[in-house]
């Protein structure tokens, strides 16, 4: 099913909608409702009917698929798959490495169809980096996360304090990172941990 301009959209991991208003190649431009213009890959929106249904995007195709809900089994499977295939890798450079989890760096090619498959998604690759991080000793990690609503570092930090009680969390440098960044520090990596 086609796109069109005038067609209601919203971003997947913001708290932004509008109306199309351009349209070129795989981006679109969507008028907000705060009056501001954003432009924003076809992958990281949904885009509505005019029955307010949504068009789900499957392999830069839009099509109506209004009896396919994928269980959360497959969910979970298709995730686990792209968080493990060779082209994803987690890689851990400097003294604290960085790992933006805004979806157009994280999942560029990913599509979600709802915002808490996109949430879960951005909190199941902090549990792997976690994961990881604990394996190499790597003691401080910063992850970027946006100010935006401020839904995903809530829900970043609920989950540290609720799965993690041996790591420290707090807001990233504001100079580098303003407010969109949470930084911790994985206690209990033995000597590791009594270094910087």
């Amino acid at each position: 099913m086609d796109f069109n301009i005038g067609d209601k959209v919203e971003v997947i991991d913001e708290a932004l909608s509008g109306v199309i208003c351009a349209i070129k190649g795989d981006q679109i431009t969507f008028c907000c409702e705060d009056g501001f213009e954003y432009t924003y890959a076809l992958s990281q929106v949904l885009i509505y009917d005019q029955q307010g249904k949504v068009k789900h995007q499957i392999h830069g195709d839009f099509k109506l698929e209004e009896e396919f809900q994928p269980s959360q089994v497959d969910l979970i499977n298709r995730e686990e798959s792209y968080l493990m295939s060779p082209q994803f890798s987690i890689s851990f450079k400097g003294k604290k490495p960085v790992f933006d989890l805004h979806l157009e760096e994280l999942a560029p090619q990913y599509t979600f169809e709802l915002k808490h498959d996109a949430l879960n998604f951005q909190l199941n690759f902090v549990r792997r980096v976690i994961e990881k991080a604990t394996q190499s000793r790597q003691r401080k990690l910063i992850f970027i996360h946006g100010v935006g609503t401020g839904a995903l570092r809530e829900a970043l930090r609920t989950m540290l304090r609720e799965e993690y009680p041996h790591i420290e969390y707090f807001d990233g440098n504001y100079f580098s990172y303003g407010q969109g960044a949470t930084e911790i520090i994985i206690h209990g990596l033995g000597k590791a941990d009594l270094k910087g």
